[in-house]
């Protein structure tokens, strides 16, 4: 008598809607190799409300896939309700302040020390904020990165369709951010500094490159800041930051590069200080907002420690000024 084959059921959910069988099955069953997934798909090992599908089978929002359980001992594969592990974080709501929750964006203010990925991150943080995700491949998640020291706005994902429009309009251009930031040395006025970088990832840090390298280089990428002094006092400039492009360490190598680094940074040259670097995404604008319950600006507070460490060094009218960024919006 053959062995009757046992199953594990999973309900579909609205953010698995229209997504290929294959791709929803690779990613809920991480470990399991593409190979078997086919054969799995083809023998009917996997199946969609009941029934064989092939694997560019579009899946309903509503519906049901039926996976051989076989394939989670053989391929020690996990999924979003299946894991093993639990996603708690001990970071709480106390420790990373809300700025905005609409349906399906989570606007947050990251603090100090805290990583985007990672053990303890904000990518934890928020599937424990969010653990009843109906989706069997989607996973909220920070949808862009700040530096384990950079503090400031960051978006996750609630939905894949914020995820998806949130993404595209980072791509085009259509998000921009403004970051303030304590640099070396009195830079005065207004300018811009335009660069390219090179991405060394295993030191994990850029270098600006000059125009004969960048002939030379397959990785250097066009960067683009400007720059707006607001105050200068003891050797040291606050300086709000707008960033034309994204590439990582952007802002701490051109600082660095053209004569300014960040007080403190000293991977960049930055002269070592007790409270580390100053570097806080203040503001996250957007040419148009995403979704109707997004305004067009948010705005992160910057953190105590940071405003009194600004006020002993510039004064109380500059921490007034900062505390009500409006005008500098």
């Amino acid at each position: 008598m053959p062995k009757m084959r046992q199953i594990r059921e999973f309900a579909t959910g609205p953010d698995d809607e229209n997504r290929r069988l294959d791709r929803i099955v690779r990613r809920f069953l991480p470990d399991a190799s593409l190979p078997a997934i086919y054969k799995a798909i083809r023998t009917g090992s996997i199946r969609v409300n009941g029934k064989k599908a092939a694997p560019a089978t579009r899946i309903p929002a509503n519906g049901s896939l039926q996976i051989d359980i076989a394939l989670f001992e053989t391929g020690r594969g996990t999924s979003r309700q299946e894991a093993e592990y639990s996603p708690g974080s001990d970071l709480g709501a106390e420790d990373v302040p809300i700025l905005l929750e609409t349906q399906h964006l989570l606007f947050i203010s990251k603090p100090h020390g805290v990583l985007t990925h990672g053990a303890n991150g904000l990518d934890m943080f928020v599937r424990a904020r969010y653990p009843s995700s109906t989706s069997l491949a989607f996973v909220p998640a920070p949808l862009h990165r700040l530096d384990r020291n950079t503090t400031g706005v960051v978006v996750c994902s609630r939905t894949i369709e914020g995820a998806r429009v949130f993404s595209a309009l980072l791509r085009d251009g259509g998000i921009h951010k403004r970051y303030i930031a304590l640099l070396e040395g009195e830079l005065r006025g207004s300018g811009q500094w335009t660069d390219f970088i090179e991405r060394d990832g295993g030191a994990r840090r850029s270098r600006t490159i000059g125009p004969d390298e960048k002939e030379a280089s397959r990785s250097g990428q066009y960067a683009e800041t400007s720059y707006d002094a607001l105050a200068c006092a003891g050797g040291k400039t606050l300086a709000m930051l707008d960033l034309g492009t994204g590439r990582t360490h952007q802002i701490r190598v051109q600082a660095a590069s053209h004569g300014h680094p960040l007080a403190g940074d000293t991977k960049y040259g930055g002269k070592e200080q007790f409270l580390g670097y100053l570097l806080h995404a203040w503001t996250l604008g957007f040419d148009e907002p995403p979704f109707d319950d997004v305004p067009s600006v948010l705005v992160a507070p910057l953190p105590e420690k940071t405003l009194e460490a600004i006020g002993s060094q510039f004064g109380e009218d500059l921490v007034r000024r900062l505390a009500h960024p409006e005008g500098a919006i």
